[in-house]
């Protein structure tokens, strides 16, 4: 079995994919602050993935819906006559994504592994909670977010823990002029700052804000609810996996 688990703490911006200077139907300029709408069917695998998931997931009665695909393996290092593959995608609710927690599928010979009988997958399942209410509109003045974004910075910090392990703290003052990327979407509760719910038991609408092009390729990232009663900075991917993974929440 294929076990390339990736814990997202932090999301990151799509590095390189949008700048303040274009414009498409999928986002909204404000004061160099783009607001980006992704969409489920913005794959970031090839054409034959594609047709390979497809494949797995009519072979296995498995909905396509609601589901960006971010990544498919196909195991080329198995025992003769076995292949595994894993499906990642991100899941999305009303039209936004889940921040954070990715869904993962494996399958053994075109056979999906369920989560009940292989329980060692079940940290890959994804959200399974109760699902939010229909509104899917954002409730805060784009503007507005750059002070969030300004204020909450420093606490994303970035450890390095490598051989040659480093911290980087954010300075706010090197954001002043900095063009931003904002996406609506949803997260865990369990992870909002002074929420205490449990795990897959609550979605909280919320934004995501990262600096476009930041220094070292480390982009910071804030969340802020939606109804702005907590903002917070949380701890962003390395370098390396923004390169593997542009499109990776």
């Amino acid at each position: 079995m294929i076990k390339k688990k990736l814990l997202v703490i932090g999301v990151l911006a799509m590095a390189g994919v949008v700048s303040c200077a274009k414009n498409n139907s999928n986002k909204g300029k404000v004061d160099c602050i783009d607001r980006y709408i992704p969409k489920s069917t913005d794959y970031t695998v090839s054409q034959s993935g594609i047709d390979s998931i497809s494949r797995l997931f009519a072979l296995n009665n498995l909905s396509e819906q609601n589901l960006q695909f971010i990544q498919w393996i196909s195991d080329s290092l198995n025992p003769p006559g076995q292949i595994n593959e894993q499906v990642t995608s991100v899941q999305y609710v009303n039209g936004l994504p889940i921040f954070q927690l990715n869904k993962t599928y494996f399958f053994k010979n075109a056979v999906q592994e369920s989560y009940v009988t292989y329980p060692q997958n079940l940290s890959y399942e994804g959200y399974t909670g109760s699902l939010p209410n229909s509104d899917s509109g954002g409730h805060i003045p784009i503007a507005d977010l750059r002070e969030y974004f300004l204020s909450n910075v420093s606490e994303s910090i970035y450890t390095n823990r490598g051989d040659n392990s480093y911290t980087i703290v954010p300075d706010s003052s090197e954001y002043t002029n900095a063009c931003l990327q904002v996406i609506l979407g949803y997260i865990d509760a369990s992870v909002v700052p002074g929420n205490g719910s449990n795990i897959n038991s609550v979605l909280i609408k919320v934004w995501r804000i990262t600096p476009i092009g930041s220094k070292n390729n480390l982009y910071p990232v804030v969340y802020v609810t939606d109804d702005k009663s907590v903002a917070w900075g949380a701890e962003p991917l390395g370098p390396n996996v923004v390169k593997l993974f542009p499109n990776f929440y």
